[in-house]
C-alpha cells in the first residue's frame, strides 16, 4: 500500500545514520513518491542541514560518532521547536527510550525494525503534527475559547495556553496534550484515546511514549502553576477535575 502525505504534501525525511550500509536501506524502504529522504551521516552535519532546509520529520540514531544523537535532538529542537524526531536506536532499556524522549524525540524505534513498522511509525508522528496544527487553527484565534479548571482560569488560543494572564510555557506536544484536556475537564482520558484524538484511529504510539508526555505535561504544569492539575485515575487513564467551560 502506498504511504499519503499529511495533507497530500510530499514529506521530507532527515534521517541520522551513521551506518552507511543501513542508512542507504532504510532511505530505499521509504523512498516513494510521498517520501524524500536526506542522509546525514554524523550530528554535525544533520545540524548544518537542518539550518538550510526544511524537513517534516528528523529519524534519529542515538549512537553517533561526535556530538551524540541526544545533543543533535536537544539542539535541533531548541532552533526548530516544531520539529518532529523520531529516535531509532539498538539500545532497548527504559534509560535509554526516557532519555531520547526527554530530549524532546516525539516517539522511538528499537533496532532491528522492518520497513512496514518504521512506515507505520512515521504515518502516525506526522499525521500527529497535523492534527496539533488542525487543534491550533481550531482554537478561535487570540481569543480563544477560556476554561475554569478548579480555582485556575485557562485562556486556550492560536497564540498558545495562559493562566491568569500568564503564558504557560510548553513544548508544542505537551501544549497539544493540555488542549486535550482543557476540552474535556473531568473525562477520563485513557492512553488508547489519548493515541487515537493525537493521531487519529490509524496512529501506532507506544505506550511508552504517551506515558512520558503526560509525565512531561504534570511536571511542567506543577512547575509554573504550582499544583499538579491531572489526576491519575489508577488503571485507566488520567483527566483533568471536574471544572466548568465558560462561554464568551
Amino acid at each position: 500500500m502506498t504511504d499519503s502525505p499529511p495533507g497530500g504534501m510530499l514529506a521530507r525525511i532527515l534521517l541520522v545514520e551513521d551506518d552507511a550500509e543501513l542508512a542507504l536501506a532504510i532511505a530505499t524502504g521509504l523512498s516513494s513518491e510521498f517520501y524524500q529522504v536526506i542522509i546525514a551521516n554524523d550530528g554535525e552535519s544533520a545540524l548544518e542541514i537542518l539550518r538550510t532546509q526544511r524537513f517534516d520529520l528528523m529519524l534519529l540514531d542515538l549512537m553517533l560518532p561526535g556530538i551524540t544523537g541526544l545533543e543533535v535532538c536537544r539542539l535541533a529542537l531548541e532552533e526548530i521547536s516544531t520539529l518532529t524526531v523520531m529516535v531509532i536506536t539498538a539500545l532497548s532499556t527504559v534509560n535509554d527510550t526516557v532519555q531520547g524522549l526527554e530530549a524532546g524525540a516525539d516517539d522511538y524505534l528499537v533496532k532491528p525494525f522492518g520497513v512496514a513498522e518504521l512506515r507505520a511509525r512515521i504515518r502516525a508522528v506526522l499525521r500527529r503534527g497535523v492534527r496539533a496544527d488542525e487543534l491550533h487553527a481550531g482554537a478561535g484565534g487570540p481569543a480563544g475559547e477560556v476554561v475554569g479548571v478548579g480555582q485556575l482560569i485557562f485562556s486556550v488560543s492560536a497564540d498558545g495556553v495562559r493562566c491568569g494572564g500568564r503564558y504557560i510555557r510548553l513544548r508544542p506536544r505537551e501544549e497539544e496534550l493540555l488542549r486535550l484536556f482543557l476540552k474535556r475537564p473531568g473525562v477520563v482520558l485513557t492512553r488508547a484515546t489519548i493515541e487515537r484524538l493525537l493521531i487519529g484511529a490509524q496512529g501506532v504510539l507506544s505506550r511508552a511514549t504517551v506515558d512520558w508526555h503526560v509525565f512531561q505535561l504534570r511536571h511542567r504544569l506543577e512547575a509554573e502553576l504550582g499544583t499538579d492539575l491531572i489526576e491519575n485515575v489508577h488503571g485507566v487513564g488520567w483527566r483533568l477535575p471536574p471544572g466548568t467551560s465558560i462561554p464568551r
